[in-house]
């Protein structure tokens, strides 16, 4: 995981659908396993899901040079100037918060790299969650159950002085929002934009 700009994509196509393998430029070694990856992806026989072998989920997967659309953070950072400086951070997949012994559902200013300065503001967040256990196939059983803030929630902080991040402030949160938040990253999780220009609008 990393910064956009220092990431290569193979995006893939699932049906109408369309997904990207990321992985850090940086890192040269991961390019030869990430084309591992999609040739086993892109290979005939390709089942997702449960009762694979009563012929469920059969899926193709191709590589296209179509990228998939994915809004992105405002490059400054700034919030519209009738919000009085809040920052919003709309979740581009579900996010999972531990620590404390469990799951949580209720953000703190340190998952996106805010001092203690900064608060949750739920009167001005859309917020949604639901729970889930996985399938482990090779198990064959289900694991933990995960409770997660799902896609498409909006979280919003502001200082309690209600004053503009700092310039330090939005490095820190671009730095932790490229590396991904929460946990069960490599499974697609804590992807999050701050303050997109969609939700700046509404």
């Amino acid at each position: 995981y990393g910064d956009h700009r220092d990431l290569h994509s193979f995006p893939t196509r699932r049906s109408s659908d369309l997904a990207a393998i990321r992985w850090n430029h940086s890192e040269p070694a991961l390019a030869d396993k990430v084309a591992e990856i999609v040739a086993v992806l892109t290979g005939p026989g390709i089942a997702l899901g449960r009762s694979r072998s009563a012929q469920f989920g059969q899926v193709q997967i191709a590589v296209t040079v179509q990228a998939p659309s994915e809004p992105s953070s405002l490059p400054s950072g700034a919030a519209a100037p009738e919000t009085k400086h809040p920052l919003h951070f709309y979740l581009a997949s579900d996010l999972a918060l531990g620590g404390g012994g469990g799951a949580r559902l209720v953000p703190d200013p340190a998952d996106f790299g805010l001092p203690r300065e900064w608060l949750f503001r739920a009167d001005r967040s859309f917020v949604r969650t639901r729970r889930y256990s996985p399938w482990n196939a090779f198990h064959h059983s289900r694991l933990t159950e995960r409770q997660v803030l799902t896609r498409g929630s909006v979280l919003t902080f502001a200082r309690e002085d209600d004053q503009a991040a700092s310039p330090g402030e939005l490095k820190t949160v671009r730095q932790k929002l490229a590396k991904s938040l929460g946990e069960h990253r490599e499974e697609g999780l804590g992807w999050a934009m701050l303050n997109p220009d969609f939700v700046l609008k509404l």
